[in-house]
């Protein structure tokens, strides 16, 4: 995983800075551990549960938003490879 594009709040819950997007905040992961969203490629588990959390998720649109300029990592419930069919 690549830190520099992980939001502040995500790398350090409970600390805010002013780059963090707004809607971090209000994150279902936003007390969870990054790597759960930045699985090893191949691991179909660890996806299927990262989307899992990202399904009931009150911002998942604005994370996915900012996820479409991202490389790696699930944002918004999509993988890499989703987030690239949908800039297409």
């Amino acid at each position: 995983m690549e830190d520099e594009h992980v939001p502040e709040a995500i790398r350090h819950p409970g600390e805010q800075t002013a780059t963090d997007p707004d809607w971090i905040h209000q994150a279902a992961c936003r007390s969870l551990p990054t790597s759960v969203f930045f699985p090893a490629p191949g691991e179909d588990r660890a996806v299927s549960l990262a989307k899992a959390i990202c399904v009931g998720c009150l911002v998942k649109g604005a994370c996915l938003e900012f996820g479409l300029h991202q490389p790696d990592g699930i944002w918004g419930g999509t993988t890499p490879g989703e987030r690239r069919r949908i800039r297409r």
